[in-house]
C-alpha cells in the first residue's frame, strides 16, 4: 500500500505537467472589446478573457437593447474581480445587487465550433452568447427573494457565422459579501476547451481519490496501533483536504450531490479551511511533541472552534465577512509551525527535515490560496490540492520512519529475549497476531477497492434493446463498460468496453481514471478515434506499466450505422438472420502502450471503422474473460495443447444456433453456457458481455 501511495502522489504531480501542451493566451479586452489574433485561435489555445468589460449596474440589458440604441456603461470593470472593489461616480459599488457584464470578441473565425467555460460566478447568472440565451447558474433576480444562488462549473458550446461575438452576463448577488465575475472565463475552440476542462476535472478526481485512499490507509494503521495518534491526525488531514478539493474551483460536490443547497456548499468550503488548520497542528504536536508550545495549540483550537460555530450558526453573508481575520490567523500558524520545525532540526530531529520539506510546499500553496481568494494574486489559481499531496508524501515518509523504528525495536527485543523461552514464545505469538491483523487490513483494503470498482459498472442498460452481463473474478480485475448519450444527437449512443492488463488495486485505479476521463469527453464527441486519443493522452504514464485494450463505438439508431475505434480489443460479433460475422476492421495498439506522438510517428494512430447494419441485426461486444475461460477438467491438464477454451469448444456453435433470438436471450445463453462449460460460476478473469440490437 505504501508503494500505491507513492505512485498516487508522483502521478498526480506529473499529470499536472500534461497541461503544458495547452497554451493560455490573454485576450486583454479594453473597454469591453477584445481583438483576437490568428495565433489565439489555434486548436490547442485557450483564451483567458481577463481584462476590462462593460459594466451596467442595477439593470439587466438584453442583446436586443444594444441593437435598438447605443448603451453607455456605468463604468468599465476588471475581470476577474469582485464588483464591490470598483466605484461609479465616486461611490463604491455595493456588495449586493445585480448588473450586466458585456464583452465583444472580434476577429474570430466564422463557421467554427467554440466553447466558453465558467467555474462559477457570485452568486447567480444568465449567459447570452451571440444574442442567444445559452445557459444559467441559479436564478439571477433583482432582489434576494427572486435570486437563487448556485455554484456549478459549466461548459457552453456554441458556433457563430460572423467574425465577432457578443458575450453578456446577467449577474445577481444578494447572499454573499462579494459579487461579480470573480473567475476567469476561458474561451477557445470546442475541442481545446473540452480537453482543458477534462484535464482539470480529471486532476481533481485523481487528487480526491488519492487523498481518500491515503487517508483510509492511515486510519487502518491507527486502528491497528492506537498508542500513536499521528496516523489518525494524518487521516484527518487527508479527509479535510479532500473536502477542500470537493468544494473549491470546480466544485465537484455539486456533481456528486446535484441538489445540494448553495449555502451548504459555502459552509463546507469554509470548513475546509478551518479543519485542516486544526488537523495540521494536531499532527505537528504528535510527531514533534517535544518542541511544540501547547498553550498556543489550545488557543488556536479555541479560536478555530469559535469560527466553526460562526460558519454553522450564522448566515453566509455574515460569517464570510470575518474569514479574512481567520486567514491572518492561519499565517500566524504557518510561522509558528516553521519555528517548531526549525527548532526540531536544530536539535537534530530527523523527522523534522521531512516535515519541513512537505510543509514548505504546502505553505506556498496555502499562501497562494489566501492571496487568490483575497483577489490579490491569481496567476496560478488554487494550489492547495497539489501542495497538500506533496505534503502527504513527505509525511508518509515521517510515519514510515516511525513505524520502521518501532519494528526495529521489536526485532532487537526479540533477539535479546530469545535467551528466555517464555519471553520468546510470547514474542512469536505477538508476531503471529500482527500477521493476522495485517491480513485483515489487506482484506479490508481489497474489499474497499472491489466496492469502488463495482460502483463504476452501470446498474442497468439505457435501452431495452441492450443487454449486459458482468461477472467479476474473485480478485480485483480490470474489466469496465459504460454507455454515453451523445449531446449533439439524441439518436447516437456511445458504448465503451475495456480490459486493463493485470489485477488488483492498480487495475482498479486505472479503471477509475478511465471512468472520470470518459465522463468529460464521450458525451461531447461523435468521433470514437478522438475519444480514444484523448483517453490515451489522459492515462499514459499513469498506469504503472499496465496497458488497456478497449473499444469505443457510437451506434446511430436512426440509420443503423455503427462507428467504432478498436484499441487492441477482441473483435466483436455481428449477428444477422443469415450469418455470424466478426467485426474485424482496422485495429490500433492498446491504450497506454505508446503516447499519441509515437502513434502518429509510426502511423498507428487510432482509426475509425464504420459498418451499416439492417434492422434486427445484433452486435456482441465482450472481453477475453469469455473466450479464454477453460473447462474445469482442463485446469488439471499438464500439457497445454490439450487445454480447450470456451471460444474453441462452444462459442461459434452457440452463436450460430441463437442468432435469431432476442439479444437478451443470446446474452443469457452465453452466460449460462459459460457457467456450464466452466463447471462453476467462479472465473479466473472478469467476464463482460454487451449486446446491442438494432
Amino acid at each position: 500500500m505504501r508503494i500505491v501511495c507513492l505512485f498516487l502522489v508522483f502521478s498526480a504531480i506529473f499529470s499536472g505537467c500534461s497541461l503544458s501542451h495547452v497554451e493560455y493566451i490573454p485576450a486583454n479586452p479594453q473597454n469591453g472589446i477584445a481583438f483576437l489574433s490568428n495565433s489565439s485561435m489555434v486548436s490547442n489555445t485557450i483564451v483567458k478573457l481577463d481584462g476590462i468589460w462593460e459594466f451596467y449596474w442595477g439593470r439587466y440589458l438584453y442583446p436586443g437593447d444594444f441593437i435598438l440604441q447605443k448603451q453607455t456603461p456605468d463604468t468599465y470593470i476588471k475581470v476577474p474581480e469582485v464588483w464591490n472593489s470598483f466605484y461609479i461616480g465616486g461611490n463604491q459599488v455595493p456588495e449586493q445587487g445585480y448588473a450586466t457584464y458585456r464583452l465583444v470578441l472580434k476577429n474570430i473565425p466564422p463557421f467554427t465550433n467554440f466553447a466558453l467555460f465558467i467555474n462559477n460566478v457570485s452568486v447567480a447568472y444568465r449567459l447570452y452568447i451571440g444574442g442567444k440565451l445559452v445557459g444559467a447558474n441559479g436564478i439571477a433576480g433583482t432582489n434576494k427573494q427572486t435570486t437563487v444562488p448556485f455554484y456549478y462549473s459549466m461548459l457552453y458550446p456554441f458556433s457563430t457565422l460572423d467574425s465577432e461575438i457578443e458575450i453578456i452576463f446577467h449577474i445577481a448577488n444578494f447572499h454573499y459579501t462579494r459579487g461579480g465575475l470573480w473567475h476567469t472565463p476561458r474561451f477557445g475552440k470546442l475541442e481545446a476547451v473540452i480537453h482543458e476542462t477534462g484535464e482539470s476535472f480529471g486532476m481533481d478526481y485523481f487528487i480526491l481519490g488519492a487523498l481518500i485512499i491515503i487517508g483510509v490507509y492511515h486510519l487502518v494503521i491507527f486502528l491497528l496501533r492506537r498508542d500513536d495518534p499521528s496516523s489518525f491526525f494524518f487521516f484527518l488531514l487527508c479527509i479535510s483536504f479532500s473536502l477542500r478539493v470537493l468544494c473549491t474551483i470546480n466544485y465537484l460536490i455539486t456533481q456528486f450531490l446535484p441538489g445540494i443547497p448553495w449555502d451548504i456548499v459555502v459552509r463546507f468550503e469554509y470548513f475546509s479551511f478551518i479543519v485542516p488548520t486544526v488537523s495540521f497542528l494536531l499532527f505537528l504536536g504528535s510527531v514533534l511533541k517535544e518542541y511544540v508550545f501547547r498553550p498556543f495549540h489550545y488557543a488556536i483550537y479555541g479560536i478555530s472552534g469559535f469560527f466553526a460555530l460562526l460558519v454553522v450558526m450564522t448566515g453566509v453573508d455574515f460569517f464570510t465577512r470575518y474569514m479574512f481575520q481567520y486567514m491572518m490567523l492561519v499565517i500566524a500558524v504557518v510561522l509558528y509551525s516553521l519555528f517548531v520545525i526549525i527548532r526540531a532540526i536544530v536539535h537534530k530531529n530527523r523527522n523534522a527535515v521531512y516535515v519541513l520539506i512537505g510543509s514548505l510546499f504546502m505553505i506556498v500553496a496555502v499562501v497562494n490560496d489566501i492571496l487568490f481568494y483575497s483577489y490579490v494574486f491569481n496567476a496560478f489559481g488554487t494550489l492547495s490540492p497539489l501542495g497538500t499531496l506533496f505534503f502527504f508524501f513527505t509525511q508518509s515518509i515521517v510515519l514510515s520512519i516511525r513505524f520502521s523504528k518501532a519494528f526495529r525495536t521489536v526485532e532487537t527485543l526479540t533477539l535479546n529475549l530469545e535467551k528466555k523461552v517464555l519471553e520468546r514464545t510470547f514474542a512469536l505469538e505477538k508476531e503471529r497476531n500482527k500477521l493476522r491483523l495485517n491480513n485483515k487490513m489487506i482484506e479490508k483494503e481489497m474489499s474497499l477497492a472491489r466496492k469502488i470498482q463495482n460502483e463504476f459498472i452501470p446498474s442497468e442498460t439505457p435501452l431495452k434493446t441492450i443487454a449486459a452481463y458482468y461477472k467479476p473474478m474473485l480478485a480485483i480485475g480490470g474489466d469496465f463498460y459504460d454507455f454515453y448519450r451523445i449531446e449533439a444527437n439524441k439518436d447516437l449512443l456511445g458504448v465503451f468496453i475495456s480490459d486493463v492488463s493485470g489485477h488488483g488495486i492498480p487495475a482498479a485505479l486505472v479503471t477509475s481514471m478511465i471512468k472520470s476521463t470518459l465522463l468529460q469527453v464521450a458525451p461531447y464527441s461523435t468521433n470514437p478515434a478522438k475519444v480514444m486519443s484523448y483517453l490515451n493522452s489522459a492515462i499514459f504514464n499513469m498506469t504503472a506499466g499496465n496497458f488497456v485494450t478497449a473499444m469505443y463505438g457510437i451506434l446511430n439508431y436512426a440509420d443503423g450505422t455503427f462507428t467504432y475505434s478498436n484499441a487492441g480489443h477482441v473483435a466483436p460479433f455481428i449477428l444477422t438472420p443469415d450469418a455470424v460475422l466478426k467485426m474485424e476492421g482496422k485495429h490500433s495498439p492498446p491504450l497506454a502502450l505508446f503516447n499519441n506522438q509515437q502513434l502518429k510517428a509510426d502511423k498507428k494512430f487510432f482509426k475509425v471503422n464504420k459498418v451499416v447494419l439492417n434492422h434486427g441485426a445484433k452486435i456482441l461486444l465482450y472481453t477475453d474473460g469469455l473466450t479464454e475461460a477453460v473447462h474445469i477438467d482442463a485446469r488439471l491438464t499438464i500439457r497445454p495443447e490439450n487445454i480447450i477454451d470456451f471460444e474453441t469448444a462452444v462459442l461459434d456453435r452457440l452463436l450460430e444456433s441463437s442468432k435469431n433470438d432476442s439479444i437478451h436471450a443470446i446474452v443469457n445463453k452465453l452466460s449460462n453456457g459459460l457457467r456450464y462449460f466452466r463447471g462453476s460460476d467462479e472465473y479466473d478473469d472478469d467476464v463482460c458481455i454487451i449486446g446491442l440490437e438494432i
